[in-house]
């Protein structure tokens, strides 16, 4: 008498896939409206800004030369003028780069300041001298920056603001990243 094989299932049926499929609907349809998206848009863009100004501070100490990081506030983007002969405008042969802001941020002012900061600016002793007409940080061969300085940043999505801040010291060119609580009511140094 011949065994009789038991049947092994494979796959899945099309009732199984599409009950599947449902579930996962029903969850992401409950969890992405839950999702804070100014919060995540506000940190790709004091990332993206933290960065900029390193490395405008890097490219000036290795090349030697003079770094100016411009702020086009109206187009929420960053100017890199890399200034071979130190004038601060754009000469012939001098390379300039456009960093557009991630997402929806733009440059704003928060309705505090970060701890030691000055009240309803967006940029703070950015560029008592612009360069090429925008508000500027200039970074010199030593590291150093043209000023002690604040750049405020925010996203605003579904009613929720958020607030970011870089501080940059001048006499190390350092740069520092700030986050605000909802809605820019207390700040506190964050961390990349």
């Amino acid at each position: 008498m011949p065994q009789r094989v038991p049947h092994v299932r494979r796959g899945y049926t099309l009732a199984e896939a599409v009950i599947a499929m449902a579930l996962i609907g029903i969850a992401a349809g409950v969890v992405v409206p839950r999702l804070d998206w100014a919060r995540y848009e506000a940190d790709a863009a004091a990332r993206q800004l933290r960065v900029t100004l390193q490395g405008a501070q890097r490219l000036a100490v290795t090349e030697q030369g003079t770094v100016a990081v411009g702020i086009d506030v109206p187009n929420a983007r960053l100017r890199v003028l890399e200034d071979l002969n130190g004038n601060l405008q754009q000469d012939a042969g001098e390379r300039v780069r456009w960093l557009p802001l991630e997402g929806r941020a733009t440059f704003a002012a928060p309705p505090t300041p970060i701890p030691g900061g000055t009240p309803g600016q967006a940029l703070v002793n950015v560029g008592p001298n612009p360069v090429d007409g925008y508000p500027s940080l200039v970074f010199r061969r030593d590291g150093s920056a043209s000023a002690t300085a604040v750049i405020y940043l925010s996203s605003v999505r579904h009613g929720q603001t958020e607030f970011r801040a870089i501080a940059v010291t001048q006499a190390t060119g350092r740069a520092e990243w700030w986050r605000a609580s909802a809605n820019g009511s207390a700040w506190k140094r964050a961390s990349l």
